[in-house]
């Protein structure tokens, strides 16, 4: 479970007790820290939208390095040959 869907949860759980609440200073009480919760779900949302933003990047990071790293490597290759058959000719 999320942290976003456990705290929609508690806030859910505490409007429930608010509904049967002896009276108005208590439900006001829980209605309060469900509104805190709330904000705690926007939080969560966010922070859980921002990982997956970060590993996004990442994995593009991951495969241009990779792509790069190919190609140097490629081209190390082909001079390599190049050097090879200039000396080849020369002998």
């Amino acid at each position: 479970m999320s942290d976003a869907e456990l705290y929609r949860q508690r806030a859910a759980h505490l409007r429930r007790f608010a509904e049967e609440a002896p009276n108005r200073a208590v439900r006001d009480q829980f209605l309060s820290v469900a509104a805190q919760y709330d904000k705690l779900v926007q939080r969560a949302e966010q922070r859980a939208a921002a990982e997956r933003q970060e590993r996004q990047v990442a994995a593009q990071y991951d495969k241009l390095v990779q792509r790069a790293e190919q190609r140097a490597a490629a081209e190390r290759q082909e001079r390599q040959q190049g050097c090879e058959e200039t000396s080849q000719r020369a002998s």
